[in-house]
C-alpha cells in the first residue's frame, strides 16, 4: 500500500461546505463538498458539468472558484482538474492554484476544526 503523501491535512466537509466555480462558459454553485484540504476539495459534479467534463481534461482549470462557507471569506480562485472518479456520482477534485497565504491559513484552521470534530465524535 502507498503511503498518502498529501501537503495538506484533509477532512470530510460536512454540511455547510460548497463550492462554485465557472467552467465552460456557466456558472455552477451550492454544490456540497465532500472533502477539503488548503490544497483543494472534491464534490459531486451536476449532470451539466459531467458532460463539460467529456470535453475538460484532467489538467483543465476552472475559474472563479469559490468556496462557499461563513467561516472563509468569499475569494475568487482558480483550480486545476486534479482527478475525476466514478459514474453516479462523478467526483471531481480540484487543486487550488496561486492561493494567498491568509486564505490558505483560514483553510488550514477550518479542516484542523473539522478534523477535531470528526475525531470527538467518533470517540478518538
Amino acid at each position: 500500500m502507498t503511503p498518502d503523501v498529501r501537503r495538506y491535512e484533509r477532512s470530510s466537509a460536512g454540511n455547510g461546505y460548497h463550492v462554485g466555480f465557472r467552467c465552460g462558459g456557466q456558472r455552477f454553485s451550492g454544490l456540497a463538498v465532500a472533502t477539503l484540504s488548503a490544497g483543494g476539495c472534491s464534490f459531486a459534479a451536476p449532470e451539466a458539468l459531467v458532460d463539460l467534463l467529456d470535453r475538460i481534461e484532467v489538467g483543465g482549470t476552472f475559474e472563479e472558484v469559490v468556496l462557499e462557507h461563513d467561516g472563509l471569506p468569499r475569494e475568487p480562485l482558480r483550480a486545476r482538474v486534479a482527478y475525476t472518479l466514478g459514474r453516479h456520482p462523478h467526483m471531481v477534485g480540484l487543486e487550488f492554484l496561486e492561493v494567498p497565504a491568509p486564505f490558505r491559513q483560514l483553510l488550514l484552521e477550518q479542516v484542523r476544526l473539522l478534523v477535531q470534530q470528526q475525531r470527538s465524535m467518533s470517540g478518538y
